[in-house]
């Protein structure tokens, strides 16, 4: 249940980043008007984006991999 939770937490936040994405403000001025704490803004676009890069680098290495291929001596 925790799971689901920090789930559904990360998919509001990611929804609030999305729109500061697109809003022409400041940090400041958006954490104002969605009455939110600055400090959680960065908590979560840090935690968010980490998770996101984590996720991209471990498809890159598991598509990009080179293959291995060794020589058969005759």
């Amino acid at each position: 249940m925790i799971q689901n939770n920090s789930s559904e937490t990360a998919k509001v936040w990611a929804d609030h980043l999305g729109r500061f994405d697109q809003a022409d403000i400041t940090v400041a001025q958006f954490c104002n008007n969605e009455n939110i704490s600055q400090a959680s803004y960065y908590y979560w676009r840090r935690k968010i984006r980490d998770t996101t890069r984590t996720d991209h680098q471990r498809l890159r290495e598991s598509t990009s991999a080179p293959s291995r291929q060794t020589a058969r001596k005759p």
